[in-house]
Formats: C-alpha cells, structure tokens, sequence
C-alpha cells in the first residue's frame, strides 16, 4: 500500500479541517493509506499546506516540487488553502457540488501532483445568502445535513456565507418601549402541519409539524424553542467557520428608535458570538432608505460607543429595494454618511439579471464597489414552485462588478439567494466557478457540467438548460411570484388575489417551453447510459413535470377569473357557483399530482420542506376561493399564523 504524507501546521483550524478533507478523500478513491506530519522517508507523495500572506487577497496556487511527488498547496490566508485542497482534489477527479461531492472511479493523483496552476479569484468574499425563512431553505435541515451544506459550499470554494434573519425568527430583545421581541417563529411567522396525503406524508422525517427535526419535541414551548434555535443556528455558523468561511448576519428591524436598534445588535452579538460581519439592510421595498439607512448608522454608532475598547465584528448596513429612486437615494447616503470602517450590501431587484439591469441604470462608478457587497440570485423565492436555472445572470453580475473593480483588480464580495439545493445544483457551481473565474459561459458550463456529471448528448442538454435559463426570466418579468411559497402572497389583492395580474397568454408561452425542455430531457436520458447521470435527468425531469403541473393547477384558477368578469362574491347563480367548484376541484387534483410526483423524488430536506409549503399555500388557496365566492368554510388546511407578523411579500 503506498504512502500519502501531508505536513500542515494542526494547531490552525482550518488547515486542519483542510487536512482531514484532502485525508478521507485521497482514501476514498485510491489505495493510498495517508498519514499527517510525520518524519518519514519514501512516501510515494507529500503535500504540504502553507500560508503565504503575499499572495493577492483569497488567492491559492498549487506548486509541485520539480522531479518528485510532492507539492505545496499554498494560499493567501487558511481559507484560500483549503480553496487549494479542493482543486487539487477535483485535477484528482472529484467534482464538487452542493449535494456532496462526486467521486470518480480512476483518480487522476499524477496529473494532480504535476499540475502547476494560480488562481487570484475573481471575488475575494463569495458566497450564498441563506434568506432563512421558508420550509425548503436550511433553516428545516436537521442539524448534521444543514452542516454538510456548510461543507460543500467551502468545497465549492465559497468562502463567505450571510445568514438574513426577520425579526422574531433567530434572536430575541426587549424594545425601548418595553416589547418583547421573541424568536423561534419560523417560515414566514406561520405553522406548517404535515399534509394529509399519505404517499407524501410518509417520506417527510417530522411526525406531525414541519421544523427542524430536533426542534420538533420542544416546538409547542415558544422559550425552548427559541433556545434550541439558536444552538442550532450556533452550531450551523462553526461549521462554516471551521470551514474557512467568513459568516455574516443580517437582520432588519422596524422602529424608529436608533436605541431599539442597538438593542437588536447587542442581542445578535451575545447569541451569535462567532459572527464576522454585522449586517443591517432596510426591509425589503419599504422605500424609506434615507431615513433607514440614517437610523442604522446611528444605531451602529451608539453600538461602538458601547463597545469602545472591546472587539466588534465588521460592521455593515445597505438596501434592499428594487424601485431605481429609492435605491438611489439610499446610495446617496451611503455615499455621504457611511463612515469608512462600514461596510455595504445592496439587494437591487428581483432576479439575477434584474439585479445587474438595475445596477447599470443607476450609473454607479467604481469607487462605490470597493466595499460594498452584491446581493444576487440563484432562484427567486417568487417563482419556488417552478423549476429555475440562473446561469446568465449570475455571469452578468460577476462581469459587471469586475467592469466596475477596473483591470486587474479584484471585486470586493457578491453573495447569491437561494433556497432549495437539489433544484440548484447547476446553477449553485456556477456561481461558484465563475467568482474564481467569469470567462467560462454559461452554454461551455452547462456542456461541461453534462460531461463531468455522465450525461449524454451534453449539447443539447445545454440547449434545455439555457432555455430553462430564459424562460426563468420570461416568467419573473411576465408573471411574478407565479410559485412564491406563502398562502399570503397569494391573496394580497382584492377578488381573487394575485392571479388577477397573470396573463393567460404569458402562462402558455412558459409552458410551452416547459414541455420543449421536457422533450429535449427525455432525449437526453435516452443517451444516458451511467446511473449517476441518469440520477441526474430524471430528478430534472421529474421537477419539470412539477412546474407544468403547477401551471396546469393556477390556469384552472385563471379560467374562473376569466368565467367571472364582473361577477360579484356571494352573488352568483347555480351555475356559476357550479364553475367554482368544477375549477377548484380540478386545480386541487393538480396540486395533488403535483405533490405525489415531487415525494418521488426527495433527495434533500429542502424537498420535504417544498411539498409541505406546496399543500398548505395550493390547499389555502383553494379554500380562500370557496370562502370568498361561495361562502364555504373549509378546514382542508389550517394556516396558523404564530408570531403575529410577516413579511411582506415581493412586489410586483
């Protein structure tokens, strides 16, 4: 058996988190047996992990010693080494993604240990926002898969994560006015029962309510539930750290009082005690950045005032509205009344490439990037129910940062919003790829993607993805929030709700695609012959049959609006009320199929957490159309709200 030696300095963290990684791996696909910091001779390959401080910011390099097996993975900092260690892995054969890593069945050690190769990434800071609000984000992973989450976005080379919090979600304080603000609500402030389908309910870990698996005993106790929160949240936040990751916490908060504020601070601060950057953005389209953004500062500037000579975390503060006045106006004060030792974030828009067209329109110049952070998308949360894949937009971002760091230099931090991991596999390593380096497109991505994955006729499935890309966009711009993932989006609106704005003409151009992607992914698997890529296809498939299922269910509601026209709630004669029913029956039998087709297919938790939120928004909805139009009260689906208080929903 030969000998795999690796030297690394065990007493720092992260290298030994990197030396364990490189360890199990190298073990898991060859024969080697490996050993760590040992005096020996004969080893058939030594690497060694150093920190080199002179290397640019976040950069790594691998460096084989000329005529021997050995090489120096170095990096900028303990972060950019282990960022080394999994590309040495993956010149060894591994492919990285956000649901583990995929092992391969003849390594590549020699070209591993021969390759000579830097990266100065094209991001420093780059990363996910975890949004964590909704029963398919991590915020429903019992504790050991939400960690493994953690690891494989480090093994993607992510090094930054930003974990957003509402308020009454992970952190609690006593308001100046003497309100208790009371954590432990989950998932938009409402409790989420499992559904009654027995083929769904079955395949969902919880045993009556949807949470956190360990919460589950203590969920009825709001005190213990809080508590258990954030020990959870706590734990989450030291995996990341232990895996090079630089975690920041974000939250928002209501009042008018800068006092209040600082209380919601200190309170972050004490749960949370490995946090590295303190994030306040303004709530989402309030349109009141000035006098947000005003009251913030002021907030952190009582905040160092209290904390004078102790440490604090980086501190930052910024925007999330999608409207191009508000966001100008917000830029301005951060122009004006930021001081330099704060950081910023903006979250201009809804979707990936929204965001970038938002950003060109507001003519920013370079010197507004150099610490302020981009917030993008990987998935919109309006459009959950469908099946998405954000390629191009991601690469809009990046380019469009880059074009504003200037030549050759590097952008200051982008982070991307997702909630599901399954769904985002692609478009999860795509983002991560193109923050080390943007000259790949999305079409080479997607055919590489295919290649590396075992999937036959890669351009093709190109082809399928890129169109899946764009009608992406084409349903965000034309029919928003189409799949949001909360019963009160939904019924927003007077009369029927939000479907009064989604036209029948746009659904049928959407689902028209969808059925061509179906069609180009059923010729795909035909030429897929490995088990893995197989996989592969058939949960994308499955997802698609999803998607055309839930357009088929909201165009039964969309046939009653239009049945409708003028006709009045609790005026309408035998036959109209006869439609409803007819309509409402047949939307629910959608939805059904909906639900037993995704339970086929639950590779993740995020899953479980989709199909809960499906039966109580589509099963809501349905009841808020027979309450509505003809008086029925049903108990079908309980939607309870517990905190007395949600956010609001996108706009559109």
């Amino acid at each position: 058996m030969k000998l795999f030696l690796i030297q690394a300095d065990l007493t720092n963290p992260v290298l030994e988190y990197a030396a364990k990684e490189l360890s199990w791996m190298i073990e898991a696909i060859t024969a080697c047996r490996v050993t760590m910091n040992k005096k020996i001779s004969g080893a058939s390959a030594t690497v060694t992990l150093k920190i080199m401080p002179s290397l640019p910011k976040a950069a790594f390099e691998l460096r084989p010693v000329p005529g021997s097996c050995k090489i120096e993975l170095r990096g900028q900092n303990a972060s950019a080494v282990l960022s080394a260690v999994y590309t040495f892995l993956e010149l060894a054969g591994v492919y990285f993604e956000a649901s583990g890593p995929v092992l391969p069945e003849k390594p590549h050690l020699k070209k591993a240990l021969s390759t000579r190769k830097r990266v100065v990434p094209a991001v420093i800071e780059r990363g996910i926002r975890q949004h964590i609000n909704f029963t398919m984000d991590i915020s429903s992973y019992p504790l050991n898969e939400a960690r493994e989450y953690i690891r494989n976005l480090a093994r993607m080379r992510f090094n930054h994560i930003t974990f957003h919090s509402y308020p009454k979600q992970w952190y609690s304080y006593e308001t100046t006015a003497g309100e208790k603000i009371t954590g432990g609500y989950f998932f938009y402030g409402s409790r989420h029962d499992l559904p009654e389908l027995p083929e769904v309910r079955e395949k969902i870990c919880n045993r009556k309510v949807f949470c956190i698996p360990e919460i589950e005993p203590v969920y009825d106790d709001i005190a213990r539930r809080e508590a258990a929160a954030i020990e959870w949240l706590n734990n989450v936040m030291n995996e990341a750290k232990r895996a090079g990751m630089t975690v920041q916490f974000s939250t928002e908060y209501s009042s008018n009082s800068a006092e209040d504020g600082l209380r919601a601070c200190e309170s972050m601060l004490t749960a949370y005690p490995m946090i590295d950057v303190l994030e306040l953005l303004t709530p989402e389209n309030q349109h009141k950045t000035e006098e947000r953004l005003s009251l913030y500062l002021e907030s952190f500037r009582l905040l160092k005032e209290r904390k004078r000579g102790k440490p604090l975390p980086r501190l930052a503060t910024g925007i999330y509205d999608t409207d191009l006045d508000p966001l100008s106006k917000g830029i301005a004060v951060l122009r004006k009344k930021c001081p330099a030792d704060i950081e910023c974030v903006v979250l201009p828009a809804h979707g990936a490439r929204k965001v970038v067209e938002n950003m060109q329109e507001l003519k920013l110049k370079g010197a507004d990037w150099k610490k302020m952070r981009m917030y993008s998308w990987i998935e919109f949360d309006g459009l959950m129910y469908l099946q998405q894949n954000a390629l191009t937009g991601s690469r809009m971002a990046v380019d469009y940062l880059k074009k504003m760091a200037g030549k050759n230099r590097q952008v200051f931090g982008i982070d991307f919003n997702h909630w599901r991991t399954e769904e985002n596999l692609m478009a999860i390593r795509y983002a991560a790829e193109i923050c080390l380096d943007s000259r790949q497109s999305p079409a080479q991505f997607a055919r590489t993607y295919a290649t590396a994955n075992g999937i036959g006729t890669p351009a093709l499935f190109a082809k399928a993805m890129l169109l899946l890309d764009d009608t992406d966009t084409f349903c965000r711009d034309n029919l928003f929030n189409f799949g949001f993932c909360w019963l009160g989006c939904w019924n927003c609106f007077e009369g029927l709700g939000r479907i009064e704005g989604w036209k029948t003409e746009n659904q049928q151009i959407a689902l028209t695609n969808m059925r061509e992607i179906r069609r180009m992914l059923e010729q795909v698997l035909e030429s897929t012959t490995g088990l893995h890529g197989r996989t592969r296809v058939r949960f994308m498939l499955n997802r698609i049959e999803c998607t055309i299922l839930h357009f088929l269910a909201v165009g039964e509601f969309c046939a009653l609006r239009d049945y409708f026209g003028t006709a009045t709630p609790g005026g309408l004669t035998a036959e109209q009320a006869d439609q409803t029913r007819q309509c409402c029956e047949r939307a629910t039998a959608f939805a059904e199929d909906y639900m037993r087709l995704h339970s086929r297919a639950m590779p993740d938790r995020g899953c479980e957490g989709t199909v809960v939120s499906y039966a109580q928004t589509l099963y809501g909805y349905v009841d808020s159309i027979r309450k509505k139009m003809l008086g029925e009260d049903s108990n079908e689906c309980r939607i309870l709200s517990e905190s007395g208080e949600a956010p609001p929903p996108p706009e559109g």
